[in-house]
């Protein structure tokens, strides 16, 4: 017991018999417990392992190389409808020109 358990005690006790107090003061002491492991527990969820840390990095990586993928596959379309978009125009111009 700390000094805070026997002054509660002594305050119990007061009112108590000792059997009483003394179990009194072991609840509310296993309950701060709990209380404080709950606590704890909850704590060390929140944190990230390192096992954690390098599995976020790998799908980082994996998400990284999708993007370029992905962003070299519009740039090749864009491209495609670049080049098809001249063509008709010059075609339209030429036409417009063999009109006149």
């Amino acid at each position: 017991m700390n000094t805070l358990d026997i002054k509660v005690y002594e305050i119990f006790k007061s009112h108590f018999n000792e059997q009483e107090a003394e179990t009194l003061v072991t609840y509310i002491e296993d309950k701060a417990k709990e209380k404080a492991e709950e606590r704890l527990e909850m704590r060390s969820k929140q944190f990230i392992t390192q096992p954690d840390f390098y599995g976020i990095r790998e799908e980082m990586s994996d998400l990284r190389v999708e993007l370029k993928t992905e962003v070299a596959n519009a740039k090749v379309d864009i491209i495609r409808w670049l080049i098809v978009t001249i063509l008709g125009a010059s075609g339209l111009i030429i036409a417009a020109i063999k009109l006149l």
